[in-house]
């Protein structure tokens, strides 16, 4: 009888653990994170600068100028492209975040603060492009791109508009990704208040663990396995 109890005790238990551990809500992990302040998680091609107004480079409150003062900078400083001609160098200006490992988790996003001039001097050639690779292939897959408009135009994706406070934009990805290659490029820009920021990119997830109802069938394998142990003769 005393046996008996205790297995229905043991269960309730466990059964109850199923159920806090259902409706506990999971909270997104950050498990890669790039704002230029000094990690230097990233590799930029084509980058450098001619004085202060023309550049492909990080941008410090003092170093550069991008023609006007972004808000919501995280830390001190963040990336920027102004005037790509106005210096020694050639397309495509790229930077490249260092490969993030994805496994073991799941609710997978990917965001990036951005910012741009707010006026219409943007040319249709003029854009920002936002792909990935995933797993560790050469393929890349185009995510989302900002562009002008022929006559000038602010840059916009057709839904947001960007403008001089950076913006984070949001994306989510597949749980099946082990790996992700994020890449971000200006284009052309060639005019010399034409400007791209960007700041503060991230990476995150949900840890996977195993689902309640695992936690409980392992507990009762357990039990079982104890009161089988119990039953063997001395």
């Amino acid at each position: 009888m005393n046996n008996m109890k205790t297995k229905s005790a043991i269960l309730s238990c466990l059964l109850g653990l199923g159920n806090l551990l259902a409706c506990q809500p999971a909270s997104a992990l950050l498990i890669f994170q790039e704002s230029f302040e000094g990690s230097n998680q990233y590799s930029v091609e084509n980058g450098g600068q001619n004085g202060s107004d023309n550049f492909f480079a990080v941008v410090s409150n003092t170093s550069l100028n991008p023609g006007y003062t972004p808000a919501s900078v995280d830390g001190s400083n963040y990336f920027g492209g102004r005037d790509l001609n106005g210096f020694s160098s050639s397309a495509p200006h790229r930077v490249t975040f260092d490969e993030v490992d994805l496994r073991g988790y799941r609710d997978l996003s990917l965001s990036i603060a951005l910012s741009a001039a707010a006026s219409d001097i943007y040319e249709a050639g003029d854009s920002i492009t936002l792909d990935f690779s995933s797993d560790g292939g050469n393929s890349f897959t185009v995510l989302d791109k900002f562009s002008g408009a022929t006559g000038g135009a602010r840059l916009s994706n057709g839904t947001d508009v960007l403008g001089e406070t950076l913006f984070d934009v949001n994306y989510l990805l597949p749980d099946t990704l082990n790996s992700l290659v994020f890449r971000l490029q200006i284009d052309t820009f060639l005019a010399g208040n034409e400007v791209a920021l960007f700041d503060n990119f991230r990476v995150e997830g949900i840890a996977a663990v195993p689902e309640p109802e695992s936690v409980v069938l392992l507990g009762l394998g357990l039990i079982a396995l104890r009161f089988a142990h119990a039953r063997q003769p001395a």
